[in-house]
């Protein structure tokens, strides 16, 4: 769990917080790629690119906002989910919201849906990578790295040693990294390109 995104929700103070944590604690379990972070001013969850994100205002509700990205796709996906606990209501075919009762979640009907978005989001990685110079974005696309989690199989020395790769560049992919909870590969591990 990103630290960030428990700060922001102790900041928040939200009087169904016990909640939320249950439902992110289901989403962040579905599969160990997913990592969260706060965007949109609320914690919202990401693969390649976002697919998940709360809506925790005003404060007595909870919703889960199921989605296909953070950009709007020029041919939304369809999204074909089995819902038989009647969880979803339908926005438009690829968007879908959650709406969390007072009562207790139905833990397996979430895993079962959140499961099957997960597998269809689109998979087409996104370009989240901080904006730095010529140099050096050419130094990463050459290591094969496009996305903030390639950098998690790479160490520091590693991406440091890239030839373009200079202080400051390195220093925005560090704070772009813990902005999202990531950090680089312990020593000895090498990027597998």
């Amino acid at each position: 769990m990103n630290p960030a995104v428990t700060a922001f929700l102790d900041a928040l103070e939200h009087p169904r917080r016990a909640q939320v944590e249950e439902v992110r604690a289901l989403i962040l379990a579905a599969d160990p790629a997913i990592r969260d972070e706060v965007k949109w001013n609320a914690p919202s969850f990401r693969l390649a690119d976002h697919f998940a994100t709360f809506r925790l205002h005003p404060g007595h509700r909870v919703q889960l906002v199921l989605h296909t990205g953070a950009r709007k796709h020029p041919e939304p996906v369809a999204m074909h989910i089995d819902d038989p606990a009647g969880l979803l209501a339908w926005v438009t075919p690829d968007r879908a919201v959650v709406t969390l009762a007072d009562t207790d979640i139905p833990v397996d009907a979430m895993h079962h849906i959140i499961r099957q978005w997960v597998a269809q989001v689109p998979t087409a990685p996104t370009d989240d990578l901080p904006r730095m110079a010529a140099p050096a974005r050419r130094a990463l696309a050459t290591a094969g790295i496009t996305t903030l989690a390639d950098l998690t199989r790479c160490t520091e020395q590693e991406v440091a040693g890239l030839h373009g790769m200079g202080p400051k560049a390195l220093g925005l992919l560090r704070e772009a990294m813990q902005e999202r909870g990531m950090m680089f590969a312990a020593g000895g591990q090498t990027h597998p390109r």
